[in-house]
């Protein structure tokens, strides 16, 4: 059965059969026996108007269409399921901006096949470990253990068998939340033990709350996250990504090689290009030659702001993590959803 996800009380309009044509936020390493969680919160307002909400999850069969109107605005859900089987990605989100237009700010594909391949993770579940190993190989009490390098000698979102190419359970629905399981079996990606993971969509309100939770019989690495490229000004316009003005709620960063990897120090952002905490453009220099791709060491909640003062769309980041990976797309280079070609900077 299809499932519907919702903001508030629904009245659905309309239902339709359609055939089919998936890092965002904290990355830091955690291990844990027992279980862990980590709880992330997107929540997307607009400049005096109401809020609407799309959440899109995909899948590779049957495709359903469901068309409801909440708050005076109509939210519209693609919803891909087959046989209690996902792929656990969010594929679009449509949301008005301050003149009413309805604009969708996730980059994405128009296919299920353009999914199952996506060497840019849009919009994925990204794990056991998001973003990059040195030298693919980490120690746990007293063992070393090899992944397979994807990122020069280095090891970056535990490929080549990436959460984001399998298969996951649909264990729950309802009108307002989608709940996805997956089995990583003892020594899989060349992580220990055998892990349950449980990845949880909610619409509470104006917000998407994403949970991620596992449950392990060793100690592990546990850093799950979301790899949703956004696009305030609405994805078919990539040229205008970089010019949204971000807030970060951190007065520190981890510096990082010239591989992305960090080198161990904690150093303050204030009169570099990684200083957000006044609010500025993403491409309001200085900015870094290659694109942003950096962590910062959050300070509380709200953890970042992201806003399109063109639109009046504004988007907030909760979270419960210590750590925000800030990544504006530097390696995109792909056709897109609606025949948009995404290149570096995107999104």
């Amino acid at each position: 059965r299809p499932c519907r996800l919702a903001v508030g009380r629904l009245r659905p309009t309309a239902f339709l059969l359609l055939s089919t044509g998936s890092w965002l936020f904290p990355l830091l390493v955690t291990g844990g026996k027992c279980k862990a969680k980590l709880f992330t919160a997107f929540a997307l307002s607009m400049q005096q108007l109401p809020r609407t909400l799309l959440v899109c999850v995909i899948n590779v069969l049957p495709a359903a269409l469901v068309l409801c109107w909440t708050y005076g605005f109509l939210l519209l859900f693609w919803v891909y399921l087959v046989i209690g089987f996902a792929l656990s990605a969010i594929v679009r989100w449509l949301v008005p901006d301050a003149a009413g237009r309805k604009d969708d700010i996730v980059l994405g594909y128009d296919s299920a096949q353009e999914y199952f391949q996506n060497p840019g993770m849009m919009g994925a579940i990204v794990g056991r470990n998001a973003n990059r190993i040195k030298d693919a190989q980490y120690s746990l009490n007293g063992t070393t253990y090899s992944l397979t390098p994807t990122s020069g000698p280095h090891n970056i979102h535990s490929g080549p068998n990436r959460y984001n190419l399998r298969l996951w359970d649909v264990t729950h629905y309802s009108k307002s939340s989608i709940r996805f399981r997956l089995f990583s079996p003892d020594g899989d990606q060349g992580f220990p033990g055998n892990a349950r993971i449980a990845v949880t969509y909610t619409l509470t309100g104006k917000a998407l709350e994403i949970a991620y939770e596992m449950i392990c019989d060793q100690d592990t690495v546990f850093n799950l996250t979301n790899h949703a490229y956004f696009n305030l000004s609405g994805h078919q316009h990539p040229e205008q990504a970089m010019v949204h003005t971000l807030w970060l709620n951190a007065t520190q960063y981890t510096p990082a090689d010239e591989t992305g990897i960090p080198t161990g120090e904690i150093a303050d952002v204030s009169g570099t290009c990684l200083d957000f905490t006044e609010g500025r453009s993403l491409s309001a220099p200085p900015t870094p030659p290659g694109g942003y791709d950096h962590n910062f060491v959050l300070a509380g909640n709200p953890a970042a702001v992201l806003s399109d003062p063109a639109s009046g769309r504004k988007l907030t980041v909760i979270t419960d993590w210590p750590g925000l990976q800030l990544y504006s797309g530097n390696y995109l280079n792909v056709l897109g959803k609606d025949g948009v070609f995404y290149g570096p900077r995107s999104g």
